[in-house]
């Protein structure tokens, strides 16, 4: 996928954990980044390789390689109102231009 494919628009969400009055603790997604990226569903095939459901809603996310924010396992993605639990994160391009993000609708 290209710079020019990267036409829809996400927010990428990092937690804050909070105690409560009851010695637990909360937790909240905020928006840490919002940016254009490259969003491809996956087909039902390429879900099951990554050992989920055929029925999960499956997205490949392409983002700049350079980004402030940190995108790993404990952000969520939302995208035209679907709230998605990253699943991995490859970043093996060589030119250290994009990274795919392998995430799931959240059910």
């Amino acid at each position: 996928m290209s710079v020019g494919a990267r036409n829809r628009y996400i927010d990428i969400q990092t937690v804050a954990r909070t105690p409560d009055a009851i010695g637990g603790r909360s937790s909240a997604y905020t928006s840490a980044k919002k940016l254009w990226a490259a969003v491809k569903p996956m087909t039902g095939r390429r879900v099951i390789e990554f050992g989920q459901a055929a029925d999960m809603k499956g997205y490949e996310i392409e983002i700049p390689f350079y980004l402030e924010t940190t995108v790993d396992e404990t952000v969520q993605i939302v995208y035209s109102g679907r709230t998605l639990k990253v699943h991995s994160v490859i970043d093996n391009d060589e030119a250290r231009t994009k990274k795919i993000i392998i995430a799931f609708e959240k059910k």
